[in-house]
C-alpha cells in the first residue's frame, strides 16, 4: 500500500553549490546532474527542519530556489518530480512517477519559475520507529538534465515537539566544508586531517573546530550528544564498526564570553570515504551545530 498521504508541487516567484554534498541539519543528499539550484531547502511547518525525524501526519518540504538547466519550448518551461520512498531493506512503500503529469499542466513560462518544491507527508500506515528513505528527483521533460535527492527519515510520535527553527547560523567554505547551527551563533570552522604513525597509518585522525560560540556552555558541550555520519563519493553512508572509530568532543576558551569547540575523529583509513558529517546536540535537541567537511 501506498504509505505518500500528501505530495504536491508549488511554483511561486519570488549561493552556489558543489555538484554534488550533503546538507547539514537534515542529511539530505544531493547531486546535480544538469539540473542545478542557488539554493536547497528543507523546511518543516514552514520553518528550517533541524533533524530529520518526522512527526506522524506532519508535513516537510524539499525545495529548489532559482533552478537553473530547464530547456525552454515556445519560451515554456516543463519540469516533472518523481519521488519514491524505501524501507531500510530497499523495498518500494510509495511512489509517483511525475507528479506534475496531469491534464491541468500546461508548463511554466522561464520568467515564473522561480521555486520548485514537494510537499511530503505520511499517513497512518506510518508508525513511530519506522525509518523511510525518501528519492525525490526533479527533472526536465525536455532533456536529460535531473537533480536527485535522497534523505533518510526517522518517524517519531505525533506528540513530540517539531525540530525545526526560525534562526540559524551558518558558514561555509571554498575548502570543502559547510555548517549551519540553531540556538547558537558560531564565526568560523576549521577542519584537518593528521596521521597516527604509530598506528601504521591505518588510522586517520579528523578534526573540525567551531570558534566562538555563543549561546552553548562548556559544560553543555562536553554533555551533549555528538553523532557521526561517513560517506563515499557517491554518497552512500558507510557504516563502521564501534571498533573502527572513536569521537570526542572538547570546549576550549573563546573570547568575550564564547567558546571554542573541537571534536576529535579516529578512524580506519576507508579509500572511499569523502564525506564527514559531524552533528552535536543538547539533550533537548533546542540547540544543535551540524558540520559537513570533505576528506
Amino acid at each position: 500500500m501506498n504509505r505518500l498521504l500528501a505530495a504536491s508541487a508549488l511554483f511561486l516567484s519570488f549561493s552556489g553549490f558543489s555538484q554534488s554534498g550533503i546538507l547539514p541539519f537534515s542529511g539530505l543528499t544531493y547531486s546535480f546532474h544538469g539540473l542545478s539550484a542557488e539554493e536547497l531547502v528543507v523546511e518543516l511547518n514552514e520553518a528550517t527542519w533541524t533533524s530529520n525525524r518526522l512527526p506522524v501526519d506532519t508535513e516537510f518540504e524539499i525545495r529548489m530556489i532559482r533552478p537553473q538547466g530547464f530547456t525552454a519550448v515556445d519560451g515554456m518551461f516543463y519540469p516533472g518530480i518523481e519521488v519514491t520512498m524505501l524501507n531500510p531493506a530497499g523495498d518500494t512503500l510509495g511512489y509517483i512517477a511525475n507528479m506534475l503529469d496531469s491534464d491541468e499542466f500546461t508548463g511554466y513560462e522561464d520568467n515564473t519559475l522561480k521555486k520548485l518544491s514537494v510537499d511530503l507527508a505520511f499517513n497512518e500506515l506510518s508508525k513511530p520507529g519506522d525509518l523511510l528513505i525518501i528519492h525525490a528527483r526533479f527533472f526536465d521533460t525536455n532533456s536529460d538534465n535531473y537533480l536527485e535527492t535522497a534523505m533518510n527519515v526517522e518517524i517519531v510520535d505525533s506528540e513530540l515537539p517539531l525540530e525545526n527553527t526560525f534562526s540559524t547560523s551558518s558558514v561555509s567554505s571554498t575548502a570543502g566544508y559547510s555548517g549551519i547551527a540553531t540556538g547558537m551563533e558560531f564565526n568560523n570552522v576549521k577542519a584537518f586531517q593528521t596521521v597516527t604513525k604509530n598506528r601504521k597509518d591505518k588510522w586517520d585522525n579528523y578534526h573540525i573546530h567551531a570558534d566562538s560560540l555563543v549561546g552553548v556552555t562548556p559544560e553543555e558541550w562536553t554533555k551533549g550528544t555528538l553523532i557521526c555520519s561517513y560517506y563515499t563519493n557517491d554518497l552512500k553512508e558507510i557504516e563502521l564498526p564501534s571498533d573502527k572509530i572513536t569521537a570526542t568532543a572538547r570546549a576550549l576558551p573563546g573570547e568575550n564570553n564564547s567558546m571554542n569547540a573541537a571534536v576529535a575523529v579516529a578512524l580506519f583509513k576507508d579509500p572511499d570515504m569523502k564525506y564527514i558529517r559531524v552533528r552535536w546536540e543538547n539533550d533537548d535537541r533546542s540547540k544543535v551545530l551540524d558540520i559537513v567537511s570533505e576528506r
